[in-house]
């Protein structure tokens, strides 16, 4: 299926939609506070080894220290014993406290859980991935045709050297020979590059940032498959632009530069979109309805008829709606990108049949998601369960914070996400002739919306060419925001002198 792709990349936070037949089915955010951590490789030190769960602590320069186990560190996986020997040994066979080691992020943090660690280093490009110890070859199993497989296997094998290893990817089907060693030749000095710079680096430190916002369109989403880019910074388009251009086997998609006022999401009704996914109850076309519940431990999908009634027998009724809702909630995981144990209770359906056609649609459906799913069936009391593989926070959780006045059992939009929208609803005053703006807003979103030492809002003023007047009140404890007025700098000044006069007395 053809995606678009929008970029929103003008303010503090990056965004990027993928649409797919007029609907957003993915959303992803990098914050500007909170880098993510998988891909990323690390010089990190061992702060604690733990025998008893098999696992070591890692500082590596965030708050939290990340979490790496036996199987996963580098002298365990190049060890020349067997694998029963290896699996006898305690961790503290291959790892010692204060010890300094290269570890590449896997997992985010997620609530009071540090990142999780691996110390088996990938490089991924758009056809390979290379593996610096990896000591084996694999090839996608989507690609499945054989001749294909034996002679890829074969490539990697001839090519690579000591402990290397490659793994292609499904892109790499339709690639000349010549472009797929030119990429391992990339990625090999790429590392080389990581290992001079490790020499010279003082642990903890960031040796290499693997999750630059535009490679997620290159190394995640095939080529083939996207019509059409729009972005709103000029940096981004020209990156995107030369990078596709670059591409001479595939089609080359179209990019086009946004340059309106008006937000790209909003253009695009994708704010719209992204509203609803923060909400519990998502509609279904015919009327029916299902409620997503998320805990830490596991995320509940309950399917509700609602307002369909139907013309058909109520076993037909059913099987509909709950075929629906399996197509739904497929886009609900991918887009919210809900990750761990999922429960999906459907309509109760009496008969084998039944069931199985709703589950096979919900399998061909979960097979357009990138990240790994397993369907395991019905439990006796007919709940579906599945998982989807858990890297980070879902988004929902990432743009919400627990409610202080419920006690933590609802959420409400972060001060953050407050900050951000503020940032972006002010890129609209580009190209006016407003020369001031007053706003009201709490001190926690004015700390986060100025930056450090003012210097984002300097440079806001700079870019719009207006002056933006924040005064801060105690009055209302929510986070929140308000535009007071616009005009010219001589009038808002004076309105904001008399306002902090006033809320003296």
């Amino acid at each position: 299926m053809e995606k678009k792709v929008i970029i929103n990349a003008t303010s503090l936070q990056k965004r990027m939609a993928i649409v797919e037949d007029n609907k957003l089915v993915e959303y992803h955010i990098e914050q500007p506070n909170n880098h993510e951590v998988v891909g990323n490789i690390y010089l990190g030190r061992v702060t604690d080894v733990h025998p008893g769960i098999q696992a070591a602590f890692v500082d590596y320069g965030a708050e939290k220290k990340g979490f790496i186990h036996r199987d996963q560190l580098l002298s365990y996986h190049l060890s020349p014993l067997s694998v029963k020997e290896k699996q006898q040994k305690s961790i503290s066979s291959f790892i010692h406290q204060g010890e300094t080691i290269l570890v590449q992020g896997i997992k985010e943090e997620i609530g009071n859980k540090g990142a999780k660690l691996s110390g088996i280093i990938e490089i991924p490009g758009r056809y390979v991935i290379y593996l610096p110890f990896g000591n084996y070859v694999a090839v996608s199993k989507k690609i499945d045709d054989n001749i294909k497989r034996t002679y890829l296997q074969s490539l990697g094998e001839d090519w690579c050297e000591e402990n290397e290893g490659v793994i292609f990817r499904t892109a790499s089907i339709e690639i000349d020979e010549e472009v797929i060693i030119q990429e391992l030749m990339f990625l090999k000095e790429r590392f080389q590059q990581l290992q001079r710079r490790q020499q010279m680096a003082k642990a903890p430190y960031l040796l290499h940032h693997g999750n630059h916002f535009v490679d997620k369109i290159f190394r995640e989403i095939p080529q083939s498959t996207i019509k059409e880019v729009i972005v709103d910074e000029l940096n981004y388009y020209k990156e995107i632009k030369t990078r596709f251009n670059g591409s001479k086997k595939e089609a080359t998609p179209s990019v086009s530069l946004y340059t309106n006022k008006i937000n790209i999401f909003s253009a695009f009704h994708i704010d719209h979109e992204i509203d609803k996914l923060l909400k519990k109850i998502v509609w279904l076309d015919n009327g029916g309805y299902i409620i997503i519940e998320q805990t830490e431990a596991l995320t509940v999908i309950d399917v509700n008829s609602g307002k369909y009634l139907g013309k058909s027998a109520i076993r037909d009724t059913i099987v509909r709606i709950n075929k629906l809702a399996a197509i739904e909630i497929a886009r609900q995981l991918r887009l919210r990108d809900i990750g761990g144990i999922i429960l999906i209770d459907f309509i109760d359906m009496k008969t084998e049949e039944d069931k199985r056609q709703v589950s096979h649609v919900l399998t061909k459906e979960m097979a357009k998601d990138r990240t790994r799913t397993n369907i395991f069936g019905y439990t006796r009391l007919g709940i579906l369960e599945m998982s989807r593989k858990k890297v980070r926070d879902s988004i929902p959780i990432q743009l919400t914070a627990s409610c202080e006045k419920c006690d933590g059992i609802g959420r409400v939009l972060s001060n953050e996400e407050i900050a951000y929208k503020l940032d972006r609803e002010m890129m609209e005053f580009r190209q006016t002739d407003v020369e001031a703006i007053w706003i009201e807003t709490t001190e926690s979103i004015k700390k986060i919306f100025c930056g450090h030492n003012d210097e984002h809002l300097t440079r806001l003023e700079t870019m719009l060419r207006l002056s933006i007047f924040l005064t801060t009140t105690s009055k209302k404890t929510d986070a929140f925001y308000e535009i007071k007025q616009m005009g010219t700098y001589a009038d808002i000044l004076e309105k904001v002198n008399k306002s902090k006069v006033e809320n003296t007395y």
